[in-house]
C-alpha cells in the first residue's frame, strides 16, 4: 500500500488475505473503508502489532492511520467459514461454510450485497480456492477474478499477482463520475 496514492486508499473497501481482494468504491459523502485481513498469519509476528523485528513496515506504517483490531478471534482454524463469518457477520452454524463440502447459505447476506444494495460498486480480486464464487463468494460483486484459476499452480497466485491487478481497478474507482 506504500505504493498507492492516499487518493486511492480512501476509494476502497478490501479484505486482502492473500486469499480475496475486495474493492468497494462508495457513493459520494459516504465514507471508505479498508478491511485488510491475511491468511494464515501470526499477529505475533507482525511489527505492526508489535513484533521486534520489521517484518511488515509497509502495514506498521499503513496501521498508524487506521483502525487496528488488537483483538480478533476466528471461529474456526480454515479459510472458507472465517472468511464467510467475516463476510457475513455470522457463526458458520449460520451462514452454512462450516466444511469443505459447503458453501454459504444463499440466505446469509454477504457484505458486497449489502454494500451493492446502498450504492457501492464492490469488486473481488480472489487467490485462493477456498473462497471463489463455487463456494458463494461472488454475490454482490459487480466484478469477482479469481486469479489462482489463471496461474498454473493455486500457490502461483500470490500477492503480487493481486496487487498487479488492484492498481489498475483502484484508479478506474478513483475516476468513478457517479455523484
Amino acid at each position: 500500500f506504500q505504493e498507492l496514492a492516499p487518493g486511492k486508499i480512501g476509494w476502497i473497501l478490501a479484505a486482502l488475505f492473500l486469499a480475496l481482494g475486495i474493492a468497494c468504491t462508495p457513493p459520494i459523502d459516504r465514507p471508505s473503508v479498508l478491511l485488510m485481513t491475511l491468511d494464515t498469519t501470526r499477529a505475533d509476528h507482525l511489527s505492526a502489532y508489535g513484533y521486534a523485528r520489521a517484518t511488515t513496515p509497509r502495514l506498521e506504517h499503513f496501521a498508524r492511520e487506521s483502525v487496528l483490531f488488537e483483538r480478533a478471534y476466528s471461529p474456526s482454524s480454515w479459510t472458507r467459514a472465517p472468511t464467510a463469518s467475516l463476510l457475513t457477520g455470522l457463526d458458520p452454524a449460520r451462514h452454512g461454510a462450516r466444511s469443505r463440502k459447503h458453501r454459504i447459505s444463499k440466505e446469509a447476506p454477504l457484505l458486497a450485497e449489502v454494500l451493492a444494495a446502498e450504492g457501492y460498486l464492490c469488486a473481488a480480486i480472489v487467490t485462493n480456492p477456498h473462497v471463489v464464487e463455487t463456494w458463494g463468494f461472488g454475490r454482490g460483486f459487480e466484478l469477482f477474478e479469481d486469479l489462482g484459476a489463471l496461474a498454473p499452480r493455486w500457490r502461483d497466485a500470490d500477492a503480487s499477482l493481486v496487487t498487479e491487478r488492484v492498481e489498475p481497478l483502484l484508479d478506474g474507482f478513483a475516476d468513478d463520475p457517479r455523484p
